[in-house]
C-alpha cells in the first residue's frame, strides 16, 4: 500500500511517497506488482513502478494428539488409530524421519511432505502378541523451526482373547410333531 492516493505536486517540487509491504497471511514465495502514477503530465501521463516481495514461509507442524492410549485390547489383534498431521503453516513442511521407539507399536509410512494448509493421515498400529501393559513412542523429525521434534506417546495393555469351546461338537435327536427336547 501508498501512504498517497491522489494528491497536488507543484511544479519543481517532488513528494515522497511511503510504500508498505506486508506479508502476513502469505505463504513463502516470491510476490509482485506495479505501482501505477497517473498524472496530468502531458510527456508521461502514466508512471508504472515495480515493486516485489520476497517471503520466506515457515512450516508449522501439529498433531490432532500427543498421547494414544489403546486401553485393554486382545493380544493377536491389531488395532488401529489414525493420527491426523497438519502443516498450519506457511512453507512446505518435510518430515523427514518417524520413528516408533518400544512396544508393539507401528506405524503406516516413515517421511512426508506436506504443502501448507495441508494434512495427511498416519495410521498408527498395536499388535500386542502377550498380555501385558505396553509403552511407546513415536519421534517426527521436521523442518519446522519451532518444533523440529516432536514426541507422541503411545501405551496400551494386551489382554488374553477369549477362546471358546463347545462340547459336545454336535446334537441330534428325531421327535414327532408336537414333541420338544431338551439337551444339557
Amino acid at each position: 500500500s501508498t501512504s498517497e492516493e491522489s494528491g497536488t505536486i507543484p511544479a519543481g517540487e517532488s513528494q515522497n511517497i511511503d510504500v508498505s509491504f506486508n506479508a502476513e497471511g502469505l505463504n513463502g514465495g516470491d510476490y509482485s506488482a506495479d505501482i501505477v502514477i497517473t498524472s496530468n503530465d502531458p510527456d508521461e501521463s502514466e508512471v508504472i513502478v515495480n515493486a516485489s516481495l520476497t517471503v520466506t514461509g515457515a512450516p508449522d507442524i501439529s498433531l490432532d494428539t500427543y498421547s494414544i492410549d489403546y486401553g485393554e485390547v486382545f493380544e493377536g489383534g491389531e488395532y488401529t488409530y489414525e493420527l491426523i498431521v497438519t502443516n498450519s503453516g506457511t512453507d512446505m513442511l518435510e518430515v523427514s524421519d518417524i520413528i516408533v521407539d518400544g512396544g508393539e507399536f507401528g506405524i503406516s509410512t516413515s517421511s512426508l511432505t506436506l504443502e501448507p494448509d495441508d494434512e495427511s493421515i498416519i495410521e498408527v498400529s498395536f499388535t500386542p502378541t502377550s498380555t501385558g501393559y505396553q509403552e511407546g513412542s513415536i519421534t517426527f523429525y521436521s523442518n519446522d523451526p519451532s518444533d523440529p521434534e516432536i514426541v507422541v506417546s503411545l501405551s496400551g495393555t494386551g489382554v488374553e482373547a477369549p477362546d471358546i469351546s463347545v462340547s459336545p461338537e454336535s446334537l441330534s435327536t428325531d421327535l414327532f410333531t408336537g414333541e420338544n427336547a431338551t439337551h444339557i
